[in-house]
């Protein structure tokens, strides 16, 4: 599979991100620790996401964003839509892939951990529907697509992009 030279496109990839999704993956860089290939990879795939959203006229600030290593899960991103739609709590406290899976809807547990088995090599993809159970008996039907990247070092990690779904009907 062709890999982009994520280092050389990285000024205009950042160029192209809201400065919200910038601060958000410099808040993460920070506090992961992780290498930042992760994360020059990560602003490409987004700079991506928000070309192919416009081009869908999509609005950018409604999609929900995250992304985790694989295999460790641990988060790389997730924007403050992907949180609200598992009533992530502000002040956090228990892991974001964690509270994922809590308020997923026991007949989609399946799917969350079936990801591995679609997604075997960096661009592989997979579109699914999820719903997501949240307070007040509430359920939000959230469709997914979730995508295999790589670094330039092989590390592998998924970019997921969330858009709320129950205003248009069955997921």
């Amino acid at each position: 599979m062709h890999r982009p030279n994520y280092e050389t496109l990285d000024q205009e990839n950042r160029s192209l991100l809201p400065q919200e999704i910038l601060s958000i993956i410099d808040t993460f860089k920070k506090g992961n620790h992780l290498h930042d290939l992760y994360y020059t990879a990560l602003e490409y795939e987004l700079a991506q996401v928000l070309k192919e959203a416009k081009k869908k006229g999509d609005d950018f600030n409604t999609l929900g964003i995250f992304s985790y290593t694989i295999p460790e899960h641990k988060i790389l991103i997730a924007n403050d839509v992907a949180k609200s739609m598992f009533d992530y709590p502000k002040e956090g406290g228990i892991g974001f892939y964690e509270n994922l899976i809590k308020h997923l809807s026991a007949k989609d547990r399946n799917i969350a951990h079936s990801i591995s088995v679609h997604l075997k090599e960096p661009g592989d993809v997979f579109s699914y529907g999820l719903h997501s159970c949240l307070e007040k008996g509430r359920e939000l039907a959230i469709q997914c697509k979730s995508k295999l990247q790589s670094t330039r070092d092989e590390k592998l990690f998924v970019l997921s992009i969330l858009k709320e779904a129950t205003t248009e009907g069955n997921v």
